[in-house]
């Protein structure tokens, strides 16, 4: 997702593109001619730090230099694409991307006309649709309410707003976390309201550092704050398997390939998955995580060797190991073991995906059978509850 970088730092750290932008509480030798200023002019005096129409910089006192900018309207007075749609236009829209998806499956040699793909271009059509519902609301409008005034000047932070997009170049999701803090000037914005501005901007086509300047530029113009910071933090989806697919058929493909392939006495596929169709639209579940299995020949017919691969694996055995040794050794109250691991086979060779990463647990005692306790622990790692 490549785009010109801006004015200010954008650091890159693999996996995942961590952009920050920082609007300092004071200008280095900015000044405004007022003479440039149009009467209506509704940018703020922060963001005219950003939007200025002129740069003046003195230099030993004798000569100035004035660099002309160009200005951009304001954030809040920006129309949103389809703010005005009636549900006829809205009905009028998905019909149209259904034709259009329907002539995409055509393209790509799939047979549209199949059960599983009959209704797949109006879904396809009704979940673009909302992907991009930032379309269909301005910011003046979801921020109009919120402003309060508050004798308050320390900072306020939200951390970890979640985010779900489409990236511009190739319409494939990005999704991650949001962070802003801003230092309040006698006036605050409705917690709430931080949430909703940076939904309107992801849910429509974006480059990342596009949205990270929007969703400050926004909450400069609402409340005129002494500063604004922003950090986005994004993933983008790979797609793991290059076909149109249900996971159940996936997973059933898999073991039927390498049965094939080398007749062994027995293969079994496990696969688990974060549906996008779940998380970025409908139910929305976030953490939600869907497991499908495959077993032929002895997996299939011995339920013990079905039950040594579900309950055992070499990452999975070394954690059990550690645990009971522990256990063993010293007879504590409880053991907790997390072992998280990059596995070379998958990385340098083979499927090649550098960023996988297997995470297994044991949970001896206590923090098998006290909740509260194996969420403490899982917490004190900075590990999200299995």
């Amino acid at each position: 997702m490549a785009s010109q970088q801006s004015d200010d730092d954008i650091f890159v750290d693999s996996p995942t593109n961590k952009h920050h932008r920082f609007f300092p509480s004071s200008p280095k030798l900015i000044t405004m001619k007022r003479d440039q200023e149009s009467t209506f002019d509704t940018v703020t005096p922060l963001t005219r730090q950003m939007k200025s129409s002129s740069i003046s910089a003195s230099e030993n006192g004798d000569n100035e230099r004035t660099t002309p900018l160009r200005r951009r309207p304001s954030v809040l007075d920006e129309k949103a694409l389809r703010e005005t749609d009636t549900k006829t236009i809205r009905d009028q829209r998905i019909q149209a991307i259904t034709r259009s998806y329907q002539g995409i499956l055509d393209s790509i040699g799939e047979d549209s006309t199949r059960q599983g793909l009959l209704k797949t271009p109006k879904r396809a059509a009704e979940a673009l649709v909302f992907f991009t519902k930032g379309y269909e609301q301005s910011i003046r409008d979801v921020v109009s309410d919120a402003i309060f005034d508050e004798d308050c000047e320390n900072m306020v932070v939200v951390k970890e707003i979640d985010i779900y997009s489409l990236c511009e170049h190739h319409m494939v999701p990005f999704f991650g976390k949001v962070s802003v803090g801003y230092l309040p000037n006698k006036r605050v914005l409705g917690l709430s309201k931080i949430a909703r501005i940076v939904e309107v901007f992801s849910r429509r086509l974006q480059v990342q550092e596009r949205l990270t300047r929007q969703i400050a530029e926004a909450i400069a113009e609402a409340i005129e704050p002494r500063g604004v910071a922003v950090i986005v933090e994004c993933q983008i989806v790979e797609v793991f398997s290059r076909r149109l697919q249900v996971q159940e058929r996936l997973t059933r493909q898999i073991a039927e390939a390498i049965a094939e392939a080398i007749e062994p006495r027995g293969v079994a596929v496990i696969v688990e998955c974060q549906h996008m169709c779940m998380i970025m639209r409908g139910a929305q579940k976030v953490n939600s995580r869907t497991t499908t299995s495959a077993m032929l020949g002895v997996f299939r017919e011995d339920p013990k060797t079905r039950e040594e691969f579900l309950s055992l694996g070499v990452q999975e055995r070394l954690t059990r190991q550690i645990a009971e040794a522990i256990a063993e050794a010293i007879e504590p109250r409880g053991v907790a073991v997390i072992v998280e691991c990059q596995h070379m086979c998958m990385i340098m060779r083979g499927a090649q995906k550098v960023n996988s990463r297997t995470t297994t647990s044991a949970m001896l005692g206590v923090f098998r059978e006290d909740p509260k306790t194996r969420e403490e622990f899982l917490s004190l790692g900075g590990i999200k509850p299995f």
